[in-house]
């Protein structure tokens, strides 16, 4: 008795939170089945295909009720693009779920709720949605899902940024290792850090930006933390670096790792992440995070970083992830269901 004593409070405001969400709506995509002519450009909610060729009507909807944009276009599929959402949705619905960072020990996103929508959705959902096919296969072995499907997100093409933007931060071109986001917890650029610290005197300074979790306050002397940057900013300190390393254990897609390799710049990830996926060949992989061990694939990456051919090359493989590419496997999926 004392246990279900414990769990009640939790469990009334599961409930009162899922019907709020009934009538509240999320990040959804609504999609009805009858075609519209679209030219080859398309439209912000309708992607580009071939002149003349039906596509989906799509429909966002973020700060409205959902109930009259059901009403209103009497729509097929409900695609939620977070893991709640509105449970007495009157059509098929997509969950989806970008990570599971409770099976990783980390913290952030990792509350009772998120756990909670998980567990609801993956039973109730027609089709969990999510970007990487390491999740994907979380997923799979620790829910069950009726159908999981795996889509990569896309990267626009980036232009290139000058050098001259560092000066403001006080850095040199391949000067430095950047970790993206690394004031946040999760990003794990204390791994970083250890490494580097194995290189001695002569090891290149590690920076970070980002929002600053309240463990990474006060960052040791030799990691430099830039805060929030402007997004040309961010384009110059990820065309420029040494290497970009991402080493943190949960990940939905990782978006900076394409960002890094659309400008050519080297990455180091750990072996069998979703950022390893996502890198894929062109990846300098660490087996494991150990310092020396990590430490030694950033010295590799360094060593590459302004080869152009190996430029090159990450460039070109990360032109494979285009938002046009996502959209195209979005319809397949609806029209699957």
């Amino acid at each position: 008795m004392s246990r279900w004593r414990k769990l009640l409070p939790g469990l009334c405001l599961g409930a009162f939170s899922l019907l709020v969400t009934a009538q509240t709506a999320h990040d959804e995509i609504g999609w009805r089945g009858e075609p519209e002519k679209v030219g080859a450009g398309g439209t912000a909610s309708s992607p580009a295909v071939p002149a003349g060729m039906a596509a989906p009507r799509v429909d966002v909807d973020r700060p409205k009720p959902t109930y009259p944009l059901y009403e209103r276009d009497k729509l097929d599929v409900l695609h939620s693009c977070t893991s709640a959402y509105p449970v007495l949705a009157p059509c098929k619905l997509v969950q989806t779920i970008h990570e599971l960072p409770w099976l990783h020990a980390e913290e952030e996103h990792a509350g009772w709720s998120h756990q909670l929508w998980a567990a609801l959705g993956t039973r109730h959902a027609q089709l969990v949605a999510t970007a990487s096919e390491v999740v994907r296969a979380e997923i799979v072995a620790n829910y069950h899902p009726q159908r999981v499907v795996a889509v990569p997100w896309g990267v626009d093409r980036p232009s290139s940024q000058s050098s001259e933007r560092l000066r403001a931060f006080e850095l040199r071109a391949r000067d430095y290792v950047l970790v993206p986001g690394g004031g946040r917890t999760k990003k794990q650029a204390m791994r970083g850090l250890a490494a580097l610290d194995t290189l001695g005197a002569s090891a290149p300074v590690l920076v970070t930006t980002g929002a600053v979790d309240p463990a990474m306050a006060k960052p040791p002397a030799r990691l430099r933390h830039l805060g929030a940057v402007s997004a040309e900013d961010m384009g110059a300190l990820l065309e420029h670096a040494a290497c970009v390393v991402v080493a943190s254990r949960s990940e939905g897609f990782s978006l900076p790792v394409v960002e890094a390799l659309a400008r050519g710049t080297a990455v180091v990830v750990p072996a069998g992440t979703v950022q390893a996926e996502v890198a894929g060949p062109v990846a300098h992989v660490a087996a494991s995070c150990a310092p020396e061990v990590l430490a030694q694939a950033i010295l590799q990456a360094c060593a590459s970083a302004s080869e152009s051919t190996l430029r090159a090359e990450r460039q070109q493989y990360a032109a494979r992830y285009s938002w046009d590419d996502t959209a195209r496997r979005w319809e397949d999926a609806w029209l699957q269901m």
